[in-house]
């Protein structure tokens, strides 16, 4: 039987690389309920899985994913540590670590992660105007370390510290564009320490394939000089998602984003659009700036025909060095529709493939687990 894994923990980690790692998610989508809320104690488990995916940042992507949990009762939760490095066509690699443990009480939860990505990608510039041909290539590495200490407060809500080290390079840059001329502030060497909180309020019925409830999240990080960081800026996010049941077997699936940038922010750090999870059907981090607003609603139907279902989602976002400039007029827009094949009825996994239209660009995924 597939084996559930703390799944709506370890989605924290997606939504914050995006693309990169949404190959986790074939770790995610093994599972039924929390190993430690059935009764029977049980052994320690090790599990290994192929990854599988493709997205047009990546093309298409193979590697290895793992998981080791620690033997748990009733009064002991388990710890876990999760392993993945995975190989695309585009010579991109990534491989990170993450460990996971619910203390002993159950009103604290830790979550650790390290990593290594090295990332040939696009940039396109600042704002909503740039155009879909008019990008330069870069191959930027990084280093990562992260985590978060929460601490349950009751009907669903969590709150605690979060704090992000990472160092970040570029290794390979278009000799004519503008990374390579140091016109654009993060081209140089750096690292970012940052340390701040989060507060959480999550009442999914399910963590990677809701039906209905919601998850509700703000987060402020900042990155002083005090600390270290090269580049002495704050991040603030707040992100909502709701989902309300249609019928025995769909749900209408909303999401709102705010994000912001304050301070010397590096272009890698800006809030962006696009890709698989934010306004698909564009190039993952295709519009970036300082502010950032994002809407989403999906329509999802599951088990349609058999193991297979469909879904129809629209989008609408816009990024802006400010908040007065954000618009709704010129802002960009995606759509698209997908396929969801049930891979196991007891963990309610599913293989997404998901086909997006925007303004300029289209964009074909293969991934597991919603894209919100």
């Amino acid at each position: 039987m597939p084996l559930w894994i703390r799944s709506s923990e370890l989605s924290r980690w997606t939504d914050r690389i995006g693309t990169k790692t949404a190959i986790w998610t074939t770790v995610l989508a093994l599972g039924a309920l929390p190993l430690w809320a059935q009764e029977k104690p049980r052994d320690p488990v090790l599990l290994l899985v192929p990854v599988l995916g493709y997205s047009p940042e990546t093309s298409w992507m193979l590697g290895l994913s793992g998981m080791y949990q620690s033997s748990w009762t009733a009064q002991r939760p388990p710890q876990s540590v999760y392993v993945v490095s995975f190989y695309t066509l585009r010579k991109q690699f990534l491989s990170s670590i993450y460990w996971d443990a619910p203390l002993p009480t159950r009103q604290l939860y830790v979550q650790v992660g390290a990593g290594f990505e090295r990332f040939p990608d696009r940039f396109y510039g600042l704002g909503r105007t740039t155009q879909a041909e008019d990008y330069e290539k870069y191959t930027p590495e990084r280093f990562y370390f992260q985590g978060w200490v929460g601490r349950s407060l009751g009907k669903g809500f969590r709150a605690g510290p979060l704090w992000e080290l990472s160092a970040h390079r570029l290794i390979e840059t278009d000799p004519a564009g503008k990374l390579a001329s140091g016109a654009v502030l993060g081209t140089e060497r750096g690292t970012l320490v940052g340390i701040g909180l989060f507060l959480e309020r999550d009442t999914r019925d399910h963590p990677t394939s809701p039906i209905s409830g919601g998850w509700y999240r703000a987060e402020w990080l900042p990155f002083p000089a005090l600390l270290g960081s090269d580049y002495a800026h704050a991040r603030w996010r707040v992100r909502l998602r709701r989902y309300l049941q249609v019928g025995q077997r769909g749900t209408v699936a909303l999401q709102a984003e705010v994000e912001a940038a304050t301070g010397k922010v590096p272009f890698h750090a800006l809030p962006k659009l696009g890709g698989s999870e934010r306004l698909r059907g564009y190039w993952a981090g295709r519009f970036r700036d300082r502010r950032l607003y994002l809407v989403q609603a999906e329509l999802r139907r599951y088990r349609l025909w058999g193991p297979l279902g469909g879904t129809f989602f629209v989008g609408v976002g816009d990024v802006a060095p400010d908040w007065n400039r954000l618009s709704l007029r010129k802002a960009r827009w995606s759509f698209g529709v997908g396929v969801r094949a049930l891979l196991d009825a007891e963990a309610s996994s599913h293989l997404r493939l998901d086909y997006a239209i925007g303004s300029d660009e289209r964009g074909f995924y293969v991934n597991f687990g919603e894209a919100f």
